[in-house]
């Protein structure tokens, strides 16, 4: 006959400070002396930044470039809708 050992598992959430050696500190009265525990540590990290979105700044050379093509002109027109697009699309002052 095989014997069944039933293990029960109790959790303690608590939130700690790191002290500046890198060790924490964590007191229950749920902890018994000479108990043996299993510890995970989670550390609450900023999150990475999200990229930032770019800028409109190639508005300044929208159409500086002479192709000497006889449809440069259309360029103008293409700045011009370009422009209004991003604005529509864009909060005030994000693009």
């Amino acid at each position: 006959m095989t014997g069944i050992m039933a293990i029960m598992v109790a959790a303690i959430r608590q939130t700690v400070t790191v002290k500046p050696d890198g060790t924490i500190e964590l007191r229950s009265p749920e902890l018994r002396p000479g108990e043996q525990a299993e510890v995970i540590v989670l550390l609450e990290q900023a999150a990475p930044a999200s990229p930032a979105k770019p800028s409109c700044n190639w508005r300044k050379y929208a159409g500086a470039i002479k192709g000497g093509n006889a449809r440069a002109g259309d360029n103008q027109g293409i700045d011009v809708d370009l422009t209004r697009g991003c604005q529509r699309a864009d909060p005030p002052g994000q693009c």
